[in-house]
């Protein structure tokens, strides 16, 4: 799923997200299409992204980080598609991350593979 691709009156969505890709030096083939209805012309609605097959897939996902540094799609954001379910788990899990980075100060807590997980900072002598 692309967050954050503006939508322009007659566009073509598989141009856009190509040149987005393309950013990231892929050129995957895909299927694409909006989610949800038009309406609100301040937030675009998210893109269905299709890739060819799951390794191409993980591999736009890991790059998707790149995207902050460049200058025209600094606001698209590339996540995953998640039921419903995972979607639900998910949000415990930033919740729960959440409090546990107020609560241990001077430890890394980070999410990775759907656990949350701690790297402890030491001084280094």
């Amino acid at each position: 799923m692309m967050f954050g691709v503006p939508e322009e009156g007659k566009e073509n969505l598989s141009e856009k997200v190509q040149e987005v890709l393309s950013e990231l030096e892929m050129k995957p083939v895909t299927e694409v299409c909006h989610v949800g209805e038009t309406g609100s012309k301040e937030r675009p609605r998210p893109v269905k992204v299709t890739l060819s097959c799951v390794s191409t897939a993980r591999h736009v996902l890991v790059q998707a980080k790149n995207l902050r540094n460049s200058q025209k799609f600094s606001a698209v954001f590339i996540r995953p598609d998640r039921t419903m379910e995972e979607r639900a788990a998910h949000r415990l899990l930033i919740e729960e991350l959440k409090k546990k980075r107020v609560g241990e100060l001077g430890n890394e807590n980070f999410i990775r593979f759907w656990t949350m997980m701690t790297e402890v900072e030491t001084d280094g002598a």
